[in-house]
C-alpha cells in the first residue's frame, strides 16, 4: 500500500505536466490504459513491485487530471460513485472469496476498461472550453 501511495505522490507533478502539454483527455486515456496493464500485470508474480508502482502512479493521479471532466459530469459521477461504493466491495469480496484473491485486480481492470470505453466515446469533447474568436 505504501508503494501505491508513494507512486501516486511522485506522479502528481509529471502527470500534470503531461496533461498540460498533450491535453487532459489524451493523458486520461493513456492513464486508464496503463491502469488496465498494471492490474493485469499484478496477476503474474514476476514483477509485483514494478506493477504496483505503475498502478499507483497512474491510478492515484487519475482524479487530478480528470477534475475538469468531473465537474462537467458531476451528477453522473455522484450516482456511479454511490452505486459503485455500495455494490463494488461486496461483489468483489464475494467473488474473491469464492474464486481467487486475484479477482481484485481483474475487477480493477474491468472498471478501468469501462472508464476507457467512456473516454473513447467522448472523442470530440474538449476537457476545457475553447474560446472562439
Amino acid at each position: 500500500m505504501a508503494l501505491l501511495v508513494s507512486a501516486g505522490i511522485v506522479g502528481q507533478w509529471p502527470i500534470g505536466r503531461l496533461a498540460d502539454r498533450f491535453g487532459r483527455m489524451l493523458v486520461l486515456r493513456v492513464q486508464v490504459f496503463v491502469v488496465i496493464l498494471g492490474a493485469m500485470a499484478m496477476l503474474t508474480n514476476a514483477a509485483m513491485a514494478p506493477a504496483l508502482f505503475v498502478l499507483g502512479l497512474t491510478g492515484f493521479t487519475l482524479y487530478p487530471v480528470a477534475r475538469h471532466e468531473l465537474a462537467a459530469m458531476n451528477q453522473a459521477l455522484l450516482m456511479s460513485y454511490t452505486v459503485g461504493s455500495l455494490v463494488g466491495p461486496g461483489m468483489t469480496s464475494m467473488l474473491m472469496q469464492n474464486y481467487s484473491d486475484r479477482l481484485l485486480f481483474v475487477m480493477i481492470a474491468a472498471v478501468a476498461l469501462i472508464y476507457l470505453v467512456m473516454l473513447l466515446r467522448k472523442a470530440n469533447h474538449h476537457a476545457t472550453p475553447v474560446a472562439h474568436a
